[in-house]
């Protein structure tokens, strides 16, 4: 209603993205090693990538038409961009210092993803979405994640 779109036709819609599962290793400042896997959704419509939350699954996909982005939308992400690494790296508490009987505080350390150490796979997902169309203006999708409006084409 604030844009001016209470009559304009409205199509749900399956936005494609894609699910990758990282397994490898996170390496603390001292060298240790802890072994984990992690679910990252890369959404070409956004142009970002957000940790997968698996009670955001519907059971039931809905059959719905499903719009693929541009070529260009997709990432590198095999390369293990700055981002996929930032999105994955942990802060885990020290062990604490004891020193003649007195407990420092105890610091957050970074542990960082192993790039030798990663094995990507990847999967199809897809995001719900609409396609809506106001009268006298051009079809606009309407993420339903981020709520944002794209071009359709």
């Amino acid at each position: 209603i604030q844009r001016g779109w209470e009559d304009a036709n409205a199509s749900p819609v399956l936005l494609s993205a894609k699910l990758w599962t990282v397994q490898g290793t996170l390496r603390g400042p001292e060298g240790d090693g802890e072994a984990g896997i992690w679910r990252v959704v890369e959404d070409p419509w956004s142009n970002s990538l957000y940790p997968h939350e698996p009670d955001e699954v519907l059971p039931h996909v809905p059959r719905l038409r499903l719009l693929e982005p541009d070529e260009s939308g997709w990432s590198d992400i095999r390369s293990l961009p700055e981002e996929l690494l930032k999105l994955l790296d942990r802060r885990k508490r020290g062990e604490p210092d004891d020193q003649e009987g007195i407990v420092s505080s105890i610091m957050l350390e970074w542990w960082r993803l192993d790039p030798d150490t990663a094995v990507l796979s990847e999967a199809s997902i897809a995001i719900p979405g609409w396609v809506v169309e106001p009268e006298g203006t051009p079809a606009q999708l309407l993420h339903g994640r981020n709520g944002r409006l794209y071009e359709a084409d």
